[in-house]
């Protein structure tokens, strides 16, 4: 007598791509949304707020930059 389960080899490899595609997707969400975060945080900031942010940037040169609402952005010396 053999024994017959629901997850067939079959179904458990469609399972495991499924997810590995959902995965994979989740992931580069992930990395696209962090990659925007962390080259122009000010900026988002700037447009979440609606208003005009200054930040301080660098170790040696110290930078100055405003970002503006609009995405335009303002570098003092």
């Amino acid at each position: 007598m053999t024994k017959e389960y629901w997850i067939t080899n079959k179904r458990f490899k469609f399972i495991a791509v499924l997810l590995l595609i959902i995965f994979l997707i989740f992931i580069t969400f992930l990395y696209l949304k962090a990659d925007e975060v962390t080259k122009d945080p000010c900026g988002i900031c700037a447009k979440k707020m609606g208003e005009k942010v200054v930040c301080t940037i660098g170790d040696f040169k110290v930078l100055q930059r405003t970002y503006f609402p609009n995405g335009s952005i303002v570098q003092e010396p």
